[in-house]
């Protein structure tokens, strides 16, 4: 509490947490994901099996993010970018699926609170996972079945009357299964999956250090971190100082005053200073108006200096849009590198949460426990595809090279003067693949040449 427990006193409350946080979440969730098998010197028809590999992986996203969004949830990439900034923890579930009534295997992504999910580690990776949530009593019924009797019972009404029900989802090596009160919703079950579908990713650059005083679970609070970890306690600082200055602006709208008369009882019946007031004094009396209360000195420089620490440990100011002038492109890739800092972990976090996810649906697509699946999506090439992929075209390859590009202020103007510079001359200093994919940093390179061919064609003919 800013006011300390003091009368009349104004609060502030800053909005640079929730501005960071939308700025972070919405650099990391906007990054144009790439999903990339390793050509390396195979020949065309090697080349085709790994497209159709990064064919399934971007086939199963789109087609879980189009599950997610039918259910009204927000897709696979903005879900998992809100919890790596806001929770230094990326968590979920990860597995293939057969419908009971198409028989159809589609590709159930589904990203958990690490705030609400439980897990457990052995030397060779994850043990178990649980999610504990609350499901409302029709969505329990409508996804487990049973009679509304069975569930109301072991729920609790909220505001609104339908019970809600804490419901614990336990997943590990083998089993899957359910418990909802004291009673399975779905009794332990074989999952098919070779090892346990779940994925917990920490957010960071620090490694798990335990130090000689400390207990294992009091440095397991340290690991992970959100984008507040630098500034956590700074914002405290700040709304304590800017509400001292707010209220003295609030005690300036209604000044103290002192009143003098011969008896010393005597008080205004209104406030004297009031627009439009009149106070009748008598001879005697005498009213007047005490001086304005001041903060400090130091009040501004304070301010400053909090702001000043703010910045460093989140984002430029200028990130945001508070430019006063023209800025150059050395500017911008400072601008950058400072960006960089804290983005770079989220980042890291999120294509180790999708590499990992490929895995899984590959390891779990091999076991042959499912029939070809019919996939669509956009490739990243940008081209659409509708294929159907059988397993056996996964036999005997890796996992996609995942990144993600977050999209950031650039200075786009000089990387494309420094690119045309770099091809002219003969021989050109540098390949006009590599300037488009290095240097300017354009997507679907390959396309692109495509487009130029097909438009030198047109023009020849």
């Amino acid at each position: 509490d800013v006011a300390g427990g003091a009368p009349n006193f104004e609060k502030y409350l800053s909005n640079g947490p929730a501005a960071f946080l939308e700025k972070m979440v919405s650099w990391v969730s906007g990054a144009a994901l790439k999903l990339q098998m390793e050509y390396g010197q195979g020949v065309q028809a090697e080349r085709e099996v790994l497209n159709d590999a990064e064919r399934f992986f971007y086939g199963c996203f789109q087609s879980n993010d189009e599950r997610l969004e039918r259910r009204l949830e927000l897709p696979l990439q903005d879900q998992a970018a809100w919890h790596s900034c806001a929770r230094g923890w990326v968590t979920g579930r990860c597995c293939l699926v057969k419908d009971p009534l198409t028989g159809e295997t589609y590709a159930d992504i589904t990203p958990w609170d690490p705030l609400h999910t439980s897990w457990g580690v052995g030397s060779r990776g994850l043990l178990w996972i649980c999610r504990h949530t609350k499901r409302t009593l029709s969505l329990v019924v409508d996804e487990y079945g049973g009679d509304e009797g069975r569930w109301r019972s072991t729920g609790e009404a909220d505001t609104g009357g339908e019970p809600e029900l804490e419901v614990y989802d336990w997943w590990d090596g083998t089993v899957n299964a359910v418990v909802i009160g004291k009673d399975f919703a779905k009794p332990p079950t074989e999952h098919g999956s070779p090892r346990t579908p779940g994925i917990v990713v920490p957010v960071g650059n620090r490694p798990l250090v335990v130090r000689s005083q400390r207990t294992l679970r009091s440095a397991l609070a340290d690991y992970g971190e959100s984008v507040f970890r630098s500034n956590r306690n700074l914002y405290d600082k700040l709304n304590f100082a800017m509400s001292v200055r707010l209220t003295l602006a609030a005690l300036a709208r209604s000044r103290a005053y002192t009143l003098t008369s011969p008896d010393g009882a005597k008080l205004p019946e209104t406030n004297p200073y009031a627009p439009g007031a009149a106070t009748p004094l008598a001879t005697d009396d005498k009213l007047e108006l005490l001086p304005l209360l001041e903060s400090g000195r130091d009040n501004e420089a304070l301010v400053q200096f909090i702001l000043g620490e703010i910045q460093r440990g989140s984002i430029p100011f200028p990130a945001y849009g508070e430019l006063g002038l023209a800025i150059s492109g050395y500017a911008i890739k400072l601008l950058l590198q400072a960006i960089d800092s804290p983005l770079s972990p989220p980042v890291k976090a999120m294509q180790s949460f999708y590499r990992q996810a490929c895995a899984l649906l590959k390891d779990q697509y091999l076991t042959n426990q499912f029939g070809p699946m019919e996939l669509s999506g956009m490739d990243r090439n940008r081209k659409w595809f509708h294929a159907t992929i059988t397993p056996d075209r996964l036999q005997g390859i890796g996992i996609p090279r995942v990144s993600l590009e977050a999209r950031v202020p650039e200075d786009d103007l000089g990387k494309m003067q420094l690119a045309q510079m770099a091809r002219e001359g003969d021989p050109p200093y540098l390949p006009d693949i590599y300037l488009r994919d290095t240097i300017s940093g354009l997507p679907d390179t390959d396309l692109i040449q495509d487009q130029l061919n097909e438009q030198e064609a047109g023009r020849l003919l």
